[in-house]
């Protein structure tokens, strides 16, 4: 199955409603839950994107090491470039399609690039590169996430000249720091997700259009305040419009929301995760009755009418009373 950085872009059909005045009103039609499940997914999707832009420039490093840089080939080399053919690498276990240079001599002979066949080993070091860079990732620490390839690959550090450590950093920074202002966003998504035997505080954004873009990683032993507020205020450096008044969704952490409220003060709307209160209501409950309490809960947050929905959880409320006190409190 192709992971989505192997996909080429495609934009949402989901829109949201937006009815300009002095205030933003935005109908969210998406299904909330549905997205907050998918945060791993987009996380995975962004480390894949970045691993394959420093996979790319380890093959484009090599073929300038033999033949010079593009455009300007080195007269006394023995070889020419010779475009491009579809081939793969593996990353992460996965084996991804890539076009792959091709280099050939003056006499026509075609040349193997040594750093394309390392990049199609799959064993236990190339398998744990991705949580490696991923470390480099959210401590803004492009080098360390350049090298952890390089070496999870068993390439020579030697081999690697400084311009394409350089490059490949100047890459990652672009695209894990891209600037904020002209992506209309309307929710933002705040959440720890255990990655590679890490916490991460991830912030995932969706625009008016209903696209979804993970807007910052930052790596932190707990969902405690100072990684949260450091993360937002990361994001407003950015260009996130601190004034605009945003849905923002996250869990029961108290870290999170002292976080949210001391970076955006009373200007944003705070909405509780409903995966999360679902989860943790269950937890209180038998195995036997989890997936019925679990269901209805579910039926009651899909309700259009705020009326009738307050109704079903209070009523399920009252029910859980009578038979657990503890998961009546939390929901």
């Amino acid at each position: 199955m192709k992971k989505n950085y192997q996909r080429k872009e495609r934009k949402s059909n989901h829109k949201f409603e937006v009815v300009r005045g002095q205030e933003l009103l935005v109908r969210v039609p998406l299904p909330m839950a549905e997205v907050w499940a998918e945060m791993q997914a987009q996380v995975e999707e962004l480390t894949g994107q970045a691993g394959l832009q420093i996979l790319r420039a380890i093959l484009e490093n090599e073929v300038t090491h033999r033949v010079g840089p593009p455009h300007r080939p080195n007269p006394a080399a023995g070889c020419v470039r010779w475009g491009k053919q579809p081939g793969y690498v593996v990353f992460a276990g996965q084996k991804i399609p890539l076009e792959r240079p091709r280099v050939r001599t003056r006499e026509g002979q075609e040349v193997e690039l040594e750093s394309y066949g390392q990049l199609q080993q799959d064993g236990k070091l190339q398998r744990a590169v991705r949580e490696r860079m991923v470390a480099g990732l959210s401590t803004r620490n492009y080098r360390r996430a350049v090298e952890s390839v390089v070496e999870g690959y068993g390439i020579e550090k030697s081999s690697v000249s400084r311009q394409f450590v350089a490059a490949s950093c100047h890459q990652l920074r672009v695209l894990c720091e891209r600037r904020l202002e002209d992506l209309n966003l309307v929710v933002l998504m705040i959440d720890g997700i255990h990655f590679g035997g890490q916490v991460l505080v991830v912030a995932l954004g969706i625009a008016e259009g209903g696209e979804k873009h993970v807007l910052g990683v930052w790596q932190g032993a707990t969902e405690n305040t100072t990684v949260v507020k450091g993360l937002l205020e990361d994001l407003v450096d950015r260009g996130l419009h601190r004034q605009r008044r945003y849905l923002v969704v996250i869990d029961g952490s108290k870290a999170l929301r002292a976080g949210v409220e001391r970076v955006f003060g009373e200007q944003v709307e705070v909405q509780r995760c409903q995966i999360h209160k679902r989860r943790n209501v269950k937890e209180y409950l038998p195995e036997n009755c989890q997936k019925d309490y679990d269901r209805r809960m579910r039926n009651a947050y899909a309700m259009n009418n705020y009326a009738e929905a307050k109704e079903a959880l209070q009523k399920i409320f009252r029910q859980l009373e009578r038979i657990n006190p503890s998961a009546a409190r939390s929901l």
